[in-house]
């Protein structure tokens, strides 16, 4: 009889499919703290590769360590990190998506706003252009 990469009961399969899900909402705060951080920080390019790098190293060796040395459960593992990276990517992109309908109904309902802000903007970029130049 031959071994399967899978051979587990559901309630197995289903917990460390959950354990993977826990680590991506790990990996995706971590990422989301990264980002708000970002513009407080001197060295960018070094906080970011830094923490890529500590993301990596927490998916990879969490998954080694919480696989057991089972080839089944470290895909099932990536699989549930997988699965909350394009649920997390969807319902930001569903959010970015919404703020932006909101804004462009906004502005088609009161167009008279809307070139106020315009010529706001200008004069804005116009102040800009004007202090560095001095």
């Amino acid at each position: 009889m031959k071994h399967h990469i899978f051979h587990m009961p559901l309630h197995e399969l289903l917990t460390v499919f959950g354990i993977g899900v826990v680590l991506g909402l790990i990996y995706m705060y971590l990422l989301w703290l990264t980002v708000q951080t970002l513009p407080k920080v001197k060295h960018r390019g070094l906080f970011l590769f830094t923490s890529a790098v500590l993301r990596i190293f927490l998916l990879i060796f969490g998954a080694l360590a919480l696989s057991h040395e089972h080839a089944g459960r470290f895909i099932l593992i990536f699989c549930g990190v997988i699965a909350t990276r394009l649920f997390v990517l969807r319902f930001t992109k569903m959010g970015a998506y919404h703020a932006v309908e909101q804004k462009e109904l906004t502005s088609a309902m009161n167009p008279q706003a809307s070139a106020q802000k315009g010529k706001n903007s200008s004069r804005k970029s116009s102040k800009r252009k004007g202090s560095r130049s001095k």
